[in-house]
């Protein structure tokens, strides 16, 4: 049904995280496509319970062709595209799957990206509205539709994007 696709370069720090954070994940039927973008992959063997994990060093020229890549690879109906520096909690592909099944009609859902300030301080010169340049989005916690006449929100961040 679902593939988690994340694409990456030398960021393995932050990517560590996300796979740890898939691994502990409550629902793990789900796929997980890693695309690595470095001349020779430093990545650990990833040891997933049950999921089909592909990683794939083929060389591309950014993320765009990252995704495309990772796309050519997903076998299942949806493919969600993570950043390599997102957190979740362990209910997370549960409430992927979920939203999945409630809006089935939609072509794209996006997800809230908040930053995480527990690293640095937050600098004085972002404010709350300038956070959307940083790829930031919180909509709020309800169901906002956009499309044919119905134009309640403007983007979605490929941070967290299912197709």
């Amino acid at each position: 049904m679902l593939t988690f696709c994340i694409s990456t370069f030398n960021n393995y720090d932050y990517l560590y995280k996300v796979i740890e954070c898939l691994k502990k994940q409550k629902n793990q039927n789900f796929n997980v496509v890693i695309q690595d973008n470095t001349k020779k992959s430093l990545l650990k063997k990833i040891d997933f319970k049950s999921n089909n994990v592909v990683i794939n060093t083929e060389q591309c020229n950014g993320l765009s062709e990252s995704r495309n890549l990772s796309a050519k690879i997903c076998e299942t109906e949806y493919i969600h595209f993570l950043d390599d520096d997102v957190l979740f909690d362990s209910n997370f592909s549960q409430r992927v799957i979920d939203s999945l099944l409630k809006n089935s009609e939609c072509a794209s859902i996006g997800g809230k990206i908040t930053p995480d300030w527990t690293y640095t301080s937050k600098p004085s010169w972002i404010s709350n509205s300038t956070l959307a340049m940083l790829s930031c989005v919180d909509f709020g916690d309800n169901i906002i539709q956009y499309g044919g006449n119905c134009r309640e929100a403007g983007w979605l961040v490929g941070a967290n994007l299912i197709f």
